[in-house]
């Protein structure tokens, strides 16, 4: 008769788990000021309380992927097209130099994001092919070609890399023989890299 009761509760239990409805995770209490958030093709950078989302790819925008990100967006930025698809407190096409929220962002044979004191930079075939990189504190290859090939030097700090990237034997013998961190970043989880005065932290959240 125990056992049987027992039984019943337990089934009750998984039945009631089941059933329960989650609420979506908001990252957004995790996010740190001077913070930039890698995630889907896009950069959320975070800085005076305020969220700047530049899309680095002008493809369709859903704005629910990023719900479990962050609540409102402050500002967004986009290549070619000021989309209105997003809601955003102000927008900005990015086809010049810019300043956003004491962020200054440049676009000349590379993308020069300068937030904090730090150089973030971003590799895109699309931009050019070549660049100087010799002053960049973080470097991020957005487009992943066996060609690319980026002078590296031991006083930058970290080179983030999406998960499918192929480089070609000369540039990662180059990157082995150099004193830099490197990052790969999934698509699906949000990567952090987080500024401090005079050094940093990398943080990966499930998406």
């Amino acid at each position: 008769m125990y056992k049987k009761i027992l039984l019943f509760l337990i089934v009750i239990i998984l039945l009631t788990g089941c059933t329960e409805k989650t609420e979506p995770v908001n990252y957004e209490d995790k996010i740190n000021d001077n913070s930039v958030i890698f995630y889907k093709d896009s950069i959320i950078i975070y800085h005076n309380n305020k969220f700047l989302l530049y899309m680095l790819k002008d493809t369709a925008i859903d704005i629910n992927k990023y719900s479990n990100v962050i609540n409102k967006i402050d500002y967004l930025l986009t290549n070619k097209i000021v989309s209105n698809d997003i809601e955003a407190v102000e927008k900005y096409r990015f086809d010049k130099n810019i300043e956003v929220n004491d962020i200054e962002i440049f676009i000349e044979n590379k993308i020069k994001i300068v937030l904090n004191g730090n150089n973030i930079c971003i590799y895109d075939k699309d931009i050019s092919d070549s660049g100087n990189y010799s002053l960049c504190d973080y470097i991020y290859i957005l487009n992943n070609e066996e060609e690319v090939y980026i002078d590296l030097n031991d006083n930058m700090k970290v080179l983030f890399y999406n998960a499918y990237s192929n480089f070609s034997n000369k540039f990662l013998e180059h990157l082995y023989t150099t004193w830099i961190d490197t990052y790969i970043i999934n698509k699906d989880n949000l990567t952090i890299l987080e500024l401090k005065d005079d050094d940093y932290i990398i943080k990966e959240i499930s998406g």
